[in-house]
């Protein structure tokens, strides 16, 4: 269950990462606002985190299969079980528990988004006030790591 539940979870970030940038794009494309609020940042957020369960959900079930099957049957014999038994819909158990769900990463890439604007804002304030131009808008890796656990912990 290790190895699928790593594809699971590396499938699901990048889906969601992907997604949730495509999403983005397209909100400020077609209101030429650059700046998204909260409300909008959780619906994009939620609409992202949608946007992989098609693909991911049902990899967590097979690897939910794997991990409670005392017989250690291999993963392709657990998705032919799953089929067999409850068709396609089998591996989409629990999907109105998903729906729900979808809030937490929604919270945490706001808050991580809101977070990081502010950051950004800080740096052209005190570079304008020291007389600097050209300000780097991006955060270097220690920043965007330690934002990221801010918005983890508040998600």
């Amino acid at each position: 269950g290790v190895v699928t539940s790593a594809i699971q979870s590396a499938t699901e970030k990048a889906l969601y990462f992907f997604a949730y940038t495509f999403l983005k794009n397209g909100y400020v494309d077609i209101t030429g606002i650059n700046n998204i609020g909260t409300a909008s940042n959780l619906v994009l957020g939620c609409m992202a985190e949608w946007a992989h369960l098609p693909v991911t959900l049902p990899i967590d079930c097979v690897t939910t299969a794997i991990q409670t099957d005392d017989k250690n049957r291999g993963a392709f014999v657990l998705m032919a079980n799953i089929l067999s038994e409850k068709g396609i819909g089998g591996f989409y158990k629990g999907i109105q528990a998903y729906t729900v769900l979808c809030l937490k990463p929604a919270i945490q890439y706001t808050v991580y988004e809101q977070v990081k604007k502010i950051v950004i804002t800080a740096r052209r304030v005190q570079a304008k006030t020291h007389g600097q131009r050209d300000v780097d808008d991006t955060l270097s890796a220690a920043e965007a790591f330690f934002l990221g656990m801010v918005a983890r912990i508040v998600a």
